[in-house]
C-alpha cells in the first residue's frame, strides 16, 4: 500500500473516531479529555505520531494537549484549516499589495535617478503557478504599472525588499526540502 494511501486511511479513521467520540457532546472537561484519550489510544494510531491541542475559543484556555510542542510536518488537511482561517481573518475580498518606492520622482524624461525599491508582501498572483506557468506575467503586469506611473528608465539599483517577512522562512526543525514552493 502506498504511504499516502495509508496516511489517508489513518487520517479518515482518526477523523471518524473523533466524530464518533464527540457526537454526544461531553458534559464535563474530564469527559472530553477521556474521549480524546480513547481515540488516541486506538490501535490504528499505534504507529502514528499525533500532535493535538484543543483550545477554548471563548477564553483561550488549553483544554487538552498531547505532543503539542513536537515538531511535526503539517498534514495536507491542515492546509484546509489554514485557508479557512486566512479567509476568516482577511476576508475573500482581501488583496495583497506590492509597493514601489523611489527616493525621487522620475524626471521629465521618465528617468528615476537612484534606486527603485519593490516592497513585496507575499502576493501569490505574481507566481507562475497562478499564471498558467508563465513566469513573467505577474512581473510584466507590475512593470506595466510602473511605466504607467511615468518611469521609463532607472539609473540606480532595482531592489527587491522582502523585509515585510521578518520571521524565518522555515519552522523550527524543518529541513530545506520540507518547503514545497
Amino acid at each position: 500500500m502506498h504511504k499516502y494511501s495509508r496516511a489517508l486511511i489513518v487520517y479518515l479513521l482518526l477523523l471518524l473516531s473523533f466524530s464518533a467520540a464527540i457526537a454526544q457532546q461531553p458534559k464535563t472537561l474530564p469527559e472530553l479529555q477521556a474521549r480524546i484519550q480513547e481515540v488516541l489510544a486506538k490501535p490504528e494510531l499505534s504507529s502514528a505520531m499525533v500532535g493535538i491541542k484543543v483550545v477554548s475559543l471563548d477564553n483561550g484556555r488549553v483544554l487538552f494537549e498531547e505532543n503539542a510542542s513536537k515538531l511535526l510536518r503539517p498534514a495536507s488537511n491542515m492546509k484546509l484549516y489554514t485557508v479557512a482561517a486566512a479567509l476568516d481573518r482577511l476576508s475573500p475580498d482581501y488583496r495583497f499589495s506590492t509597493s514601489v518606492y523611489a527616493n525621487t520622482r522620475p524626471d521629465a524624461a521618465g528617468v528615476v535617478h537612484g534606486a527603485l525599491i519593490i516592497y513585496g508582501r507575499g502576493d501569490p498572483s505574481i507566481a507562475a503557478r497562478f499564471n498558467n506557468g508563465d513566469y513573467f506575467k505577474g512581473i510584466d503586469e507590475l512593470a506595466t504599472r510602473i511605466v504607467a506611473a511615468g518611469v521609463k528608465r532607472v539609473e540606480g539599483d532595482l531592489v527587491g525588499d522582502e523585509s515585510y517577512f521578518l520571521r524565518p522562512k522555515y519552522g523550527p526543525g524543518w529541513n530545506w526540502e520540507d518547503r514545497t514552493s
